[in-house]
């Protein structure tokens, strides 16, 4: 019986006349380091892909640190110094560097409302909100 076998690679691997069981050792000796290459291979992907993301968010986090850094700088330049709170879009790492208090009356952070946020500017020097650009 000539020719045609389950896979048709293993009738063009094999010779002629040996009988593809013969083979089945050296295709078996072959399959680990042809595994331990993918692997690698693999893994080399993967760690490429992690750096591209590592590097966009260590620029991503120096640019946000700047500009948190310029914000403070101009809000300590018209005069607001602690004690002080601020509220708003982006807020809290602002007033982190503004070493002021923050405090949200919407999203995750929500920890007080619009009435208390009025009430806190009788207390503070300084309230000031931040609202995102063009809302």
């Amino acid at each position: 019986m000539e020719g045609k076998s389950a896979a048709p690679w293993f009738d063009r691997v094999c010779i002629g006349y040996a009988a593809p069981r013969f083979l089945l050792p050296a295709h078996a000796l072959l399959a680990l380091p042809v595994a331990v290459s993918l692997l690698a291979a693999c893994l080399a992907a993967h760690l490429a892909v992690q750096y591209v993301v590592l590097e966009h968010t260590l620029h991503s986090s120096a640019a946000n640190r700047d500009n948190w850094s310029r914000t403070a700088s101009a809000l300590h330049t018209l005069g607001v110094r602690a004690p002080c709170l601020l509220s708003g879009y982006e807020a809290v790492p602002i007033a982190f560097y503004t070493g002021c208090g923050s405090a949200q009356t919407d999203g995750h952070d929500t920890s007080t409302t619009g009435a208390a946020l009025a009430r806190a500017g009788v207390l503070h020097a300084y309230v000031a909100p931040f609202v995102r650009q063009g809302r």
